[in-house]
């Protein structure tokens, strides 16, 4: 929803390769060790407000101090305007990815008066974007309108007038209200959703691809007692039927992942991940068990429907291989409090998707980790050198094919420790509208590049400023 109101220093083309966007230029010296923003002339936020080099400047060492991102901006020594329009970041070791990471939250613009007093910028948030802020009504709804003084109007954009973003958290109820047109369309990554409206001609169904799916998953908590027998880890994944996940609740529609990126994407690499061997799991936990008695495990899901029957197929999968697994079903709040701070053994998720392996560095690198009880973003808690040199190789190269071999040993690791177990790539994610909505995935950046389609986690976002309707 923000994405109408606020707009990033740079965003992702349909390959997934960043683009400039509030930023005209984006240019890195010999090395990638700085990084020049040239901002583009004549942009105002909707409060008239211009954008120039010295609030760009004050967004990002904004960025930098908040505590969500000191991982984020560890090696970023110096942010400064060095001209009017004219923005370096310096940076302690080479970063060949860094404006990725201003696609999303860290590199979005927001006027200085917001920075001074974020308190009501928060409850009225002003941007740059094809929409100004309308209503909002917690846990409800978010209202927005056209932006008639955009940067981009001489192009004719936005089309809409206005959007009003429902919030409704009951995926029944969301699939009710489009087939009632109370909603014009909806974002889902349901696949029962995708088999229903895929071949109906009142609809329209744009999927994620690529690098925009996320992979569905099971996080092992490799610091407890439980599972800290990497042996274990690997009779579990095993004893883990991938595609019985697919036939039964994607309705076909996936493809199995063994790492956290799919076939189609050039980061790919073929490993030794253990797929499903139920004979050889069985083996496995019964030598486990003759040395560390009965393996009793507990899974923390969400407290929804769709997780319930997710956990219960795992439950009896694992039963099958001599497991006896509990299910947790919590709270979105409480899942993710416990997932950070290591309280629990085995958790379900939705993760990865990024739109550069780099940025999948906070969830793996031990370079994040805390003490148990203590918030981490690597969740998992492993702690490898192999592990963690191959990032910081892939971070610091430049040339695509020493990225590329870096990232093939990110996976090599990842099958022989098994911290995670990979069920598919949730591609069945998608944004469905019905048949008058036009424009879905199909918008394009300021350089005439087609933009990123629908991506994000756990269920798919986009850009509004290309989309139109049928009166």
């Amino acid at each position: 929803m923000v994405r109408t109101i606020l707009e990033p220093l740079v965003a992702l083309d349909e390959d997934f390769n960043w683009q400039p966007y509030l930023a005209e230029s984006v240019e890195p010296n010999e090395d990638a060790t700085e990084w020049t923003f040239t901002i583009r002339e004549g942009i105002e936020f909707s409060n008239g407000d211009k954008l120039d080099a010295a609030v760009v400047e004050a967004n990002l060492k904004a960025q930098q101090e908040a505590v969500a991102n000191a991982a984020t901006f560890a090696t970023v020594t110096s942010i400064e305007a060095t001209g009017p329009m004219t923005v370096v970041v310096g940076l302690s070791e080479p970063w060949a990815t860094f404006p990725h990471y201003l696609t999303g939250a860290a590199g979005m613009m927001i006027p200085m008066s917001s920075l001074t007093d974020p308190e009501p910028a928060s409850a009225h948030p002003v941007g740059t974007g094809p929409f100004v802020f309308v209503n909002h009504v917690q846990g409800s709804s978010l209202s927005v309108e056209k932006n008639e003084n955009y940067w981009r109007a001489d192009e004719g954009l936005p089309y809409l007038d206005g959007i009003e973003f429902r919030i409704i958290p009951d995926g029944t109820q969301r699939t009710m209200a489009l087939q009632a047109n109370d909603v014009d369309g909806m974002s889902s990554r349901d696949p029962q959703d995708v088999l229903r409206f895929r071949d109906d001609a009142g609809y329209t169904t744009t999927r994620v691809k690529g690098m925009a799916g996320t992979e569905a998953i099971f996080f092992l908590n490799t610091a407890s007692t439980a599972l800290a027998d990497v042996e274990l880890r690997r009779a579990l994944a095993m004893a883990t039927d991938q595609n019985s996940f697919i036939e039964t609740l994607r309705g076909g529609l996936t493809e199995p992942a063994t790492g956290p990126w799919s076939k189609d994407t050039q980061w790919y690499h073929e490993t030794d991940y253990p797929t499903y061997d139920l004979d050889a799991a069985r083996a496995a936990i019964s030598a486990y068990e003759a040395s560390n008695g009965p393996v009793k495990l507990r899974l923390m899901t969400l407290a929804d429907p769709a997780a319930a029957m997710s956990g219960q197929l795992l439950q009896d999968m694992w039963r099958e291989a001599g497991v006896d697994l509990e299910l947790d079903q919590v709270d979105q709040t409480t899942l993710v409090e416990r997932l950070v701070t290591g309280d629990y053994e085995i958790s379900s998720a939705y993760e990865f998707g990024a739109s550069d392996p780099d940025l999948e560095r906070q969830l793996l690198h031990s370079s994040g980790l805390a003490p148990m009880g203590q918030a981490t973003g690597v969740v998992t808690r492993l702690q490898s050198d192999e592990l963690d040199e191959a990032f910081d190789k892939g971070r610091a190269s430049i040339e695509m094919a020493d990225r590329v071999a870096a990232y093939a040993t990110v996976q090599e690791v990842l099958a022989r420790e098994v911290p995670i177990i990979w069920i598919d790539h949730a591609d069945a994610a998608a944004v469905i509208t019905n048949s008058k909505v036009h424009g879905v995935g199909q918008g394009t950046l300021p350089s005439g590049q087609v933009e990123a389609g629908p991506y994000g986690k756990p269920s798919p976002a986009l850009s509004f400023v290309s989309v139109w309707m049928e009166r």
